[in-house]
């Protein structure tokens, strides 16, 4: 008998990216930060990568293959003032603290403090009383 002859394929499958966890990964449209080798959470801004002060890693939405299981917004003990009302609030365990004295600051160490839209406090917001 015969045997067909088998063609050989010159595809490779596809290698999925491993993105060190406690990264940012910058792609044309949005941030993302690695929570696990396998999570990715989309940043809500620019703004909100910049507090966390992680290594960004810039890559194509094409090649950015790891899933998104949810958001994130700024990092804990980031100190915000809304642009809106000029208003400033601390991120304390996860809910926004208004601090309406300035000796506040100053006890925290005058830290740096982030211009934000009202659209970013109602983020914050919204996921401190999830």
């Amino acid at each position: 008998m015969f045997r067909k002859k088998t063609q050989q394929s010159n595809y490779t499958p596809p290698v999925p990216h491993l993105y060190p966890v406690g990264m940012i990964v910058e792609t044309e449209h949005y941030y993302f930060y690695i929570k696990a080798k396998d999570k990715a959470l989309r940043l809500i801004s620019a703004r909100a990568m910049e507090s966390w002060k992680s290594h960004v890693i810039q890559t194509s939405a094409i090649n950015f293959d790891v899933p998104v299981v949810g958001s994130l917004g700024f990092r804990p003990g980031s100190v915000m003032r809304n642009f809106a009302d000029g208003k400033i609030y601390v991120l304390n365990a996860g809910s926004l603290t208004l601090i309406d004295d300035p000796d506040t600051l100053d006890s925290i160490g005058n830290p740096e403090i982030i211009e934000v839209s009202q659209e970013e406090i109602d983020y914050q917001e919204r996921v401190s009383k999830k």
